[in-house]
């Protein structure tokens, strides 16, 4: 592997690095070098050598972590995009949680004061068909896209379910309200859908919970 230097910080320079900030350059490392093609047992000498031997158990972990998850999505051609409405997928959503509780890791902050979730759940009519659902999905995915057009993560994780990741000051109280209106116009003949917030937890694993548990 030729790129030792992922984010403005070397390999070399793992050990100069706190806890939570050389976890999240190895997962870096990681995953670029599953994209790279390189063997694992390449990224883990490369982070044994920066150590002198011993490296931090946290450290080889996340970077073998990263690794094996991103050659599981080349073998499985996992999508990030959802067919119907080409929003994100739940494996995407995923992956953008990752990246924003390294990111809270590295600045010493709490995901929950920087990020939340904003749901939207559709509530399908009686007697609705197949193709009445594909429809409301694709108007609701489009008022998501006009509500949140910047760098917010927009998922939908299951048929009826969306999922926004935004930063906690998009989640005000005027844009919830233009989100509640625009939505509840797409719902002509069906139930309102239902939209809240969600907090996000202090745990990488513990917020991927979370979205597995609106999937159902």
């Amino acid at each position: 592997m030729d790129e030792h230097r992922l984010h403005g910080h070397s390999i070399e320079n793992l050990p100069l690095l706190s806890e939570s900030a050389a976890v999240a350059v190895a997962h870096e490392v990681g995953a670029s070098a599953a994209d790279q093609g390189a063997p694992l047992h390449e990224v883990l000498d490369l982070v044994e050598q920066a150590y002198g031997g011993s490296p931090r158990h946290q450290v080889v972990r996340a970077a073998s972590l990263a690794w094996s998850e991103r050659v599981t999505e080349h073998a499985h051609g996992i999508t990030c995009e959802d067919e119907l409405t080409t929003l994100a997928s739940p494996h995407h959503l995923r992956s953008r949680l990752g990246e924003i509780h390294r990111e809270a890791d590295m600045a010493g902050v709490r995901v929950a004061d920087t990020h939340v979730l904003v749901g939207v759940k559709l509530v399908a009519g009686p007697g609705a068909s197949s193709l009445e659902r594909a429809l409301h999905a694709l108007e609701v995915a489009e008022v998501l896209r006009e509500v949140f057009p910047g760098e917010e993560t927009i998922a939908r994780i299951n048929e009826r379910c969306f999922v926004v990741l935004v930063r906690r000051e998009r989640a005000d109280a005027m844009t919830l309200a233009l989100v509640r209106l625009l939505v509840q116009r797409t719902s002509a003949g069906v139930p309102s859908p239902r939209l809240w917030v969600e907090e996000l937890p202090g745990d990488y694993e513990d917020s991927v919970r979370v979205v597995a548990e609106l999937s159902t």
